[in-house]
């Protein structure tokens, strides 16, 4: 069971609290962080946040690391909370502080989170992370949150939202092995039923335990453009297009070029 990592840190810009809560579907659990409102009434009465959480933890890990890998910003962050200039032991004590929070990060994320982080504030257009000093600089003059801000565009999706980082680190997001899995799937079972691996649809319908209909649907990934593959196969697709996105789309028009505006992929 992943652990939330932001619990008890997360606030929108009204400062309101968000709760770590989850939702199950099959076997499958599902994590979020939820405005306190939409706990306590429907949807329909109240406005809120329902945000994955691997999604608004991602955006903090990122800006996190972001910051404490960029010397030049912490030099000048180190300036601007003394009244003098940075001494020369004063500068290798934060560096070497950043660079031990970005280990443990990995190796020990809640408690590194929480040592390093006031509080997390959710904006439309921005993910705002307010950071200790005390963290960073062993002498400080203030205990107040300095921030370091996450372009983000929050889209919503039915009763939850999908928060997307902008931004030039949005071009090196993962590919979405979901999404690819789906479109393998339907290549594999056209090749099957091409060189007679299959007789029918049925054949691979029971094989794999899922509906005629499903297999037949999955078939017309084999139709999609090929450089649509490569865009997602190198995770420089838009985000918005995941796999529940591509199945809704089916079946696709045959031209490419129409595919490509149907699923918002550029043309390169």
């Amino acid at each position: 069971m992943n652990p939330s990592l932001l619990a008890g840190l997360v606030f929108d810009a009204n400062g309101h609290h968000l709760t770590p809560t989850h939702s199950k579907k099959g076997k499958r659990r599902y994590r979020y962080y939820v405005s306190n409102e939409l706990h306590q009434k429907s949807a329909e009465d109240v406005d809120g946040f329902r945000i994955p959480a691997q999604e608004l933890e991602g955006a903090v890990l990122q800006g996190l690391k972001s910051f404490l890998t960029n010397d030049a910003r912490l030099l000048d962050w180190l300036g601007s909370i003394q009244d003098a200039e940075a001494s020369s032991s004063d500068i290798k004590a934060t560096l070497e502080l950043a660079k031990e929070h970005v280990l443990r990060l990995q190796s020990a994320p809640i408690e590194t989170l929480n040592k390093l982080l006031n509080e997390v504030v959710i904006h439309e257009d921005k993910v705002e992370i307010g950071i200790k000093p005390s963290a960073l600089a062993s002498t400080t003059i203030s205990n107040e949150s300095f921030w370091i801000s996450v372009p983000v565009e929050l889209k919503r999706c039915g009763m939850a939202m999908r928060l997307i980082i902008n931004g030039p680190e949005d071009q090196i997001r993962k590919p979405d092995l979901k999404l690819l899995a789906l479109i393998a799937r339907g290549h594999i079972w056209f090749k099957r039923l091409r060189e007679g691996d299959a007789d029918s649809l049925a054949m691979i319908a029971k094989e794999e335990e899922v509906t005629v209909n499903y297999v037949s649907r999955l078939l017309l990934m084999a139709m999609l453009a090929p450089d649509i593959i490569e865009r997602i196969s190198k995770g420089e697709h838009p985000p918005q297009l995941t796999a529940k996105k591509l199945i809704s789309h089916l079946p696709l028009p045959a031209d490419w070029g129409e595919q490509r505006t149907l699923l918002g992929v550029t043309e390169r």
